[in-house]
Protein backbone atom coordinates (compact mmCIF):
# COMPACT_ATOMS: atom_id res chain seq x y z
CA UNK A 1 0.00 0.00 0.00
CA UNK A 2 2.11 2.74 1.08
CA UNK A 3 6.06 2.99 0.32
CA UNK A 4 6.91 4.48 3.78
CA UNK A 5 6.08 1.60 6.28
CA UNK A 6 5.44 2.72 9.85
CA UNK A 7 7.99 2.38 12.08
CA UNK A 8 7.94 2.16 15.49
CA UNK A 9 10.88 3.51 17.11
CA UNK A 10 11.14 5.94 14.50
CA UNK A 11 11.28 10.06 15.37
CA UNK A 12 11.43 12.80 13.58
CA UNK A 13 15.12 14.75 12.88
CA UNK A 14 16.21 17.90 14.39
CA UNK A 15 15.54 19.19 10.90
CA UNK A 16 12.36 17.91 10.24
CA UNK A 17 11.08 19.98 13.91
CA UNK A 18 12.98 23.17 12.53
CA UNK A 19 10.83 22.64 8.97
CA UNK A 20 7.54 22.45 10.93
CA UNK A 21 8.03 24.73 13.28
CA UNK A 22 8.71 27.38 10.60
CA UNK A 23 6.04 26.69 8.40
CA UNK A 24 3.53 26.38 11.06
CA UNK A 25 4.94 29.94 12.28
CA UNK A 26 4.13 31.62 9.02
CA UNK A 27 0.39 30.05 9.44
CA UNK A 28 0.39 31.98 12.83
CA UNK A 29 1.57 35.05 10.98
CA UNK A 30 -1.20 35.00 8.60
CA UNK A 31 -3.62 34.33 10.36
CA UNK A 32 -3.21 37.15 12.69
CA UNK A 33 -2.63 39.23 9.65
CA UNK A 34 -6.06 38.33 8.29
CA UNK A 35 -7.62 38.70 11.66
CA UNK A 36 -5.84 42.26 11.90
CA UNK A 37 -7.25 43.32 8.86
CA UNK A 38 -10.55 41.99 9.55
CA UNK A 39 -10.97 43.75 12.88
CA UNK A 40 -9.57 47.04 11.27
CA UNK A 41 -12.34 46.76 8.29
CA UNK A 42 -14.71 46.12 11.30
CA UNK A 43 -13.68 49.50 13.18
CA UNK A 44 -13.64 51.50 10.26
CA UNK A 45 -17.01 50.29 8.80
CA UNK A 46 -15.65 49.22 5.80
CA UNK A 47 -17.17 45.55 5.95
CA UNK A 48 -20.68 45.80 7.90
CA UNK A 49 -21.18 44.26 11.01
CA UNK A 50 -24.14 42.76 12.53
CA UNK A 51 -24.42 42.21 16.04
CA UNK A 52 -25.74 39.20 17.65
CA UNK A 53 -28.64 41.17 19.63
CA UNK A 54 -29.93 42.35 15.96
CA UNK A 55 -29.27 38.74 14.05
CA UNK A 56 -31.00 36.84 17.32
CA UNK A 57 -33.93 39.78 17.24
CA UNK A 58 -34.90 39.77 13.78
CA UNK A 59 -36.34 36.55 11.82
CA UNK A 60 -34.75 37.52 8.70
CA UNK A 61 -31.37 37.86 10.17
CA UNK A 62 -31.67 35.02 12.11
CA UNK A 63 -32.99 32.83 8.50
CA UNK A 64 -29.63 34.31 6.73
CA UNK A 65 -27.35 33.01 9.70
CA UNK A 66 -29.44 30.19 9.59
CA UNK A 67 -28.43 29.13 5.94
CA UNK A 68 -24.84 31.17 6.20
CA UNK A 69 -24.15 27.73 9.07
CA UNK A 70 -26.04 24.98 7.45
CA UNK A 71 -23.82 26.82 3.52
CA UNK A 72 -20.07 26.32 4.90
CA UNK A 73 -20.09 22.56 5.15
CA UNK A 74 -22.19 22.21 1.59
CA UNK A 75 -19.43 24.80 0.60
CA UNK A 76 -16.11 23.70 1.70
CA UNK A 77 -17.70 19.37 0.58
CA UNK A 78 -17.58 21.23 -3.31
CA UNK A 79 -14.62 22.80 -2.59
CA UNK A 80 -12.86 19.66 -1.78
CA UNK A 81 -14.35 17.51 -3.80
CA UNK A 82 -14.51 19.60 -7.48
Amino acid sequence: WAERKYRPGAYPTFGNMVHNLWYWSLGVIQWSLSECAMTRLWATGAVPYVPDSEIFHSPKQFALFVAAVLAVPIWRGMYFFF
